[in-house]
C-alpha cells in the first residue's frame, strides 16, 4: 500500500436517490427468465471449459464458464468497457481457490454513456441500464447453475460497477474485488469536461441543454447507476484497487467509496503511478484475497 499523503481527500458529489431501493427491486422483478444453454469446448483434469448462452427471446448474453469437478464457490468476472471477457487460460487462475468461474460478455461500447442520455428515463441512459441488468442476469444464472454455493464477484472499470451492483443486490455475494470502478462521481466528471468515455454526456449538454438547466434532473437519474450507491454491505468482504492517475474513476471518489462501504472486512490498495489500466500487482493481491476468503 502506498503513502496516502499524496492522495486527495476522500470526496464524492453523488447523491442517494430516495427511490433507489424501489428502482432496483423493480429492475430485478422485471427481468424475464433466461433459458440456459451450455456447451463444453474442452476439458482438463482440473475443469470443464464451457460456453454458456443466456437466452430470452432475441436477447442473448454469452459467457465463458469453467466447471471444476467439485466447486466450493462461484466467481463472476466482469470485464471493463472496450474490452471482452478474459480467456479460459487466464480464468483458470481462479480454479485453485475452488471457484467455478462465469465470465459474461457484456456490451463493450467505447463510451460509458453509450446512447443518448434522457433525464426522464429511469437510470438516465437506457442502453447503459441494460448492461447493468445483464450483470444481474449473470448473477441469477450463477445462482441457478451453482445453488447454495457462495458467490464472489470481480471487475475492472465498468466491470467493477457490475460487481458492486451484484454485491449490493444479493446476500449470496460474500466477496467483491474491483479495480478503478466507474461510473463514479458523474457530477464531478461532467463538470471537469471529461471526454472519451464520457463524451456522449458532454455532447448532450452541448446539443440539448447548453444552459445546463436540466443537469440536476439528469444526474438524479444517473445516480441510480453510480458506484457510490453500490458500496458493499457489512456481510461482503471487499477489496478495492485504486489508481491515483485514473482520469475516468476519480481517486478522491474511490477513497470515498471505500470509506462508505459498510463491509467489516475490507482492504484498499493504492497505486500511485497507474491510470485506467490493468495492474499486475492488483491481480496478485486479488487472487490472494480470494484464496483467503474462499479456499
Amino acid at each position: 500500500m502506498t503513502n496516502r499523503t499524496n492522495w486527495p481527500a476522500p470526496t464524492c458529489s453523488t447523491q442517494h436517490p430516495v427511490d433507489f431501493d424501489i428502482f432496483w427491486n423493480t429492475c430485478q422483478a422485471s427481468l424475464a427468465p433466461d433459458d440456459l444453454h451450455e456447451t463444453e469446448e474442452f476439458s482438463s483434469p482440473q475443469a470443464a471449459f464451457c460456453r454458456l448462452i443466456l437466452q430470452n427471446g432475441k436477447d442473448v448474453l454469452c459467457a465463458r464458464l469453467l466447471r471444476p469437478a467439485t466447486p466450493t464457490s462461484v466467481l463472476i468476472d466482469f470485464h471493463d468497457i472496450g474490452r471482452s471477457a478474459r480467456g479460459h487460460y487466464y480464468l483458470s487462475r481462479y480454479l485453485p481457490a475452488g471457484c467455478a468461474v462465469l465470465a459474461p460478455e457484456l456490451p463493450a461500447d467505447a463510451a460509458v454513456c453509450c446512447g443518448a442520455p434522457d433525464p426522464q428515463t429511469p437510470g438516465g441512459v437506457p442502453v447503459l441500464l441494460r448492461t447493468y441488468k445483464a450483470a444481474l442476469r449473470a448473477l441469477r444464472a450463477a445462482r441457478q447453475l451453482f445453488p447454495h454455493l457462495p458467490v464472489a464477484v470481480s471487475g475492472e472499470g465498468l466491470g467493477g460497477a457490475m460487481a458492486l451492483l451484484c454485491a449490493a443486490q444479493s446476500d449470496a455475494v460474500t466477496v467483491c474485488t474491483v479495480l478503478n470502478p466507474l461510473l463514479l462521481d458523474l457530477r464531478t466528471m461532467a463538470g471537469a469536461g471529461a471526454g472519451g468515455y464520457y463524451q456522449p454526456l458532454t455532447n448532450w449538454f452541448r446539443a440539448q441543454n447548453p444552459t445546463r438547466s436540466r443537469q440536476e434532473e439528469l444526474f438524479c437519474a444517473l445516480d441510480h447507476l453510480d458506484c457510490m450507491n453500490f458500496a458493499p454491505p457489512s456481510s461482503c468482504a471487499f477489496l478495492l484497487g485504486s489508481s491515483r492517475m485514473d482520469p475516468l474513476s476519480p481517486a478522491a471518489a474511490q477513497l470515498a467509496l471505500f470509506q462508505h462501504s459498510a463491509s467489516t472486512d475490507k482492504r484498499q490498495i493504492l497505486f500511485d503511478k497507474y491510470t485506467h489500466e490493468r495492474v499486475n500487482w492488483y491481480e496478485d493481491a486479488q487472487l490472494e484475497f480470494l484464496l483467503q476468503h474462499l479456499a
